[in-house]
């Protein structure tokens, strides 16, 4: 077995299980460094801590090389304003701070920057899983520093890309195609309008076209020759002295005194025609289509309503017993306010029977009334009582 070398603790075994069995990769984001370990001891499986950390940031990179997909390799760069310890023992952090390898080191010095002297020490750790897909990176690039080796690299794969041919010939475009890193990738140069996408303009073929449809078209008479005709000027010379154009139609008013051209205006007013000659407003036009039907009900009782006031007539017969002094009439139908009420004739089965000898004079009047209906007093002044006695009511007043 190698001298040096990286351990998972009992904790990071657990939680490479656990990712490997959730499918949720083991997120490693932090480097510890320690000098704790002068005799350059190797780690053991219980270890958990370092012995004495002296320095602690976030990786730089963490990678799986193509060639070995059981291996993670971990950096971090110490930069040149850290030092004056020295460095035998490593350890690797999760998300949660959680250590999760260590592993022993080579003693190495990294100076501090005031003895005159100052380098970057990059950390390297290579650490043995199962299972390189297991393992996720999540580093703020804001606190990292990249390493000289990372940056080469990077700026040679920039200089490929910037120098590597893209196909199009040395010349002048008036049209070009760029990629996403700003290269141009095609270029051509169009002749027609549709090459450039330009739609809001013609064609020579399109003018051509309308040019045809113009040419040696005459617009006049005397274009064309025509000589027994009068031009439009020459009409509407001759209607200007006969006729004003009035904007509106004249009414022949029948032979009035004083009377001229009236201007009659008829339009529609929301949900209804109105009409106006000249500034008097004439109000609704009515028609047998939009006209309020007068309405009646026959019967006893019986009522009427007028559609044009509104007035409410109701009437009836109330029948009346000899031996009640008050009773109590009501309408059909109230009224909004108070009516004018008349009462009748009264009637009883002497009356309308011959055969009856005793005759029954009664007297009925209104003691009290309302816009529902009223109070009906009567009383017998001679004769006896009968079995039958009316009187009929009318109320007339507002619905």
């Amino acid at each position: 077995m190698s001298d040096y070398f990286c351990l998972l603790t009992p904790a990071g075994r657990t939680k490479l299980a656990q990712a490997a069995l959730l499918n949720q990769p083991l997120l490693i984001t932090r480097m510890a460094v320690g000098d704790g370990n002068p005799l350059e001891e190797p780690p053991t499986e219980e270890q958990t801590v370092l012995v004495h950390e002296v320095y602690n940031a976030p990786l730089n990179k963490l990678y799986a090389p193509v060639e070995d997909g059981s291996v993670v390799i971990a950096e971090m760069a110490i930069p040149t304003n850290a030092g004056g310890w020295h460095v035998n023992e490593i350890s690797l952090e999760d998300d949660t701070g959680t250590v999760i390898a260590i592993g022993n080191y080579p003693l190495t010095w990294k100076p501090p920057y005031s003895s005159g002297t100052g380098r970057v020490l990059l950390i390297r750790i290579m650490l043995d899983v199962s299972n390189a897909e297991d393992i996720a990176l999540i580093i703020d690039p804001a606190a990292v520093m990249a390493t000289e080796l990372h940056v080469r690299l990077v700026v040679e794969d920039l200089r490929q890309h910037v120098d590597e041919p893209t196909g199009v010939a040395a010349g002048t475009y008036t049209k070009v195609q760029v990629n996403v890193r700003g290269q141009v990738v095609q270029g051509w140069n169009p002749t027609t309008l549709a090459g450039y996408g330009i739609q809001d303009a013609y064609t020579q073929a399109d003018i051509d076209w309308l040019l045809s449809k113009k040419a040696n078209n005459a617009i006049t008479l005397a274009g064309y020759g025509i000589g027994d005709a009068y031009t439009k000027v020459e009409v509407n010379g001759f209607l200007d002295t006969k006729q004003p154009n009035l904007g509106y139609t004249p009414v022949q008013q029948g032979g009035g005194t004083n009377q001229g051209n009236t201007k009659i205006y008829l339009g529609w007013a929301t949900d209804h025609l109105r009409a106006q000659a000249g500034t008097q407003d004439l109000g609704r036009v009515w028609t047998e289509v939009n006209r309020p039907k007068n309405t009646a009900a026959f019967g006893n009782p019986a009522w009427w309503r007028c559609a044009d006031t509104g007035t409410v007539r109701q009437r009836g017969v109330a029948p009346i017993m000899t031996n009640v002094m008050e009773q109590r009439v009501t309408f059909p139908a109230a009224f909004a306010e108070t009516p004018v009420i008349t009462l009748g004739g009264v009637t009883s089965t002497a009356d309308v029977n011959p055969s009856i000898e005793n005759k029954t004079e009664i007297q009925a009047s209104i003691v009290a009334y309302d816009n529902t209906g009223f109070t009906l007093a009567s009383r017998r002044l001679g004769g006896s009582d009968v079995d039958y006695v009316t009187v009929m009511w009318q109320a007339e007043g507002r619905a």
